[in-house]
């Protein structure tokens, strides 16, 4: 698989984790230390294995936007847009490419999830 091809589809799956950790979360009524979640980096680095600790609410406005990825700051490749730094980590945004990609894998995601 290219790199752009596999970048893309490493997004999308750390963003159908991200939000099973926010159903999770929100189900059980776990907010974690001092109201922080620990969410896997959405960064564009192949291999990224790293946590971003943030609000449920910070988690809940990238999700809405598929466009949107939070990432570990100095995670960034420059590529993306820094929308908003908040400290220790990043909201980035994505190409229009990207974030139609990320669209079609997380609705996938979630038809599979519901046929489970």
């Amino acid at each position: 698989m290219p790199r752009g091809e596999r970048k893309i589809h490493n997004q999308a799956l750390f963003r159908s984790v991200n939000e099973r950790i926010a159903e999770l979360s929100a189900k059980f009524g776990e907010q974690g230390d001092a109201g922080l979640l620990s969410f896997v980096c959405e960064c564009p680095q192949i291999g990224c294995r790293a946590f971003v600790r943030a609000p449920l609410e910070v988690y809940e406005r990238v999700r809405d936007d598929p466009a949107l990825f939070l990432v570990l700051k100095g995670h960034e490749d420059g590529r993306e847009a820094i929308v908003v730094d908040l400290g220790h980590y990043l909201i980035l945004g994505a190409d229009e490419t990207a974030a139609e990609e990320t669209r079609s894998s997380t609705a996938v995601g979630d038809q599979s999830a519901a046929h489970a």
